[in-house]
């Protein structure tokens, strides 16, 4: 059976794990927008998906849209798609914690989302692909890292309490976050 203690601190470790996922995915769409400012203008996987929102819904919700958020109805989308991608990031974050490779799965089905927008729209390029596969890539890679740094803090802390060990990796792993989020 397990004590109250142990419990806090499962719960504890899963919250830390959804926000590196979180982390982890803000970071991997802030790279996929920096690369497509690079590389192709029109591969920027967020404002793709939110064109093809817009072209998938009835004229009659774009209009009620259009005409409750004025000239906000664009950022709003593009604001809830971002919100959205982050929702699903930290659940990777918490399946990455629980099993190796878990939380890429989910990195993935965000990265064929944000695919499938940009090749929807007209006249792509394989060039526009690129920034949403780097930011895949490179967002999966900070959430792999950020997921060890837990991972060593937890074990630290099973090893002896209150021991400076733990408060080492406790902070490796707070300002690795930081400085990714930031």
């Amino acid at each position: 059976m397990h004590r109250p203690d142990e419990r806090d601190a499962a719960r504890a470790t899963r919250w830390w794990a959804r926000l590196a996922g979180a982390v982890a995915g803000l970071a991997g769409l802030g790279i996929a927008g920096l690369a497509a400012w690079i590389v192709a203008p029109g591969g920027s996987p967020v404002p793709a998906v939110g064109e093809l929102i817009i072209n998938l819904l009835p004229a009659s919700l774009v209009n009620f849209g259009k005409e409750t958020l004025g000239l906000a109805d664009k950022p709003v989308l593009l604001a809830m798609i971002v919100v959205g991608v982050l929702v699903i990031c930290a659940v990777a974050g918490e399946l990455e914690l629980r099993r190796r490779f878990a939380g890429a799965a989910l990195f993935a089905v965000v990265a064929a989302l944000g695919l499938i927008g940009v090749g929807a729209q007209s006249d792509v390029t394989f060039s526009a692909f690129v920034p949403t596969i780097v930011g895949l890539l490179l967002g999966y890679m900070i959430l792999s890292v950020l997921i060890g740094k837990l991972h060593k803090w937890n074990a630290a802390g099973a090893a002896a309490e209150k021991s400076e060990a733990q408060s080492g990796t406790r902070r490796q792993f707070l300002g690795w976050t930081i400085v990714v989020g930031a």
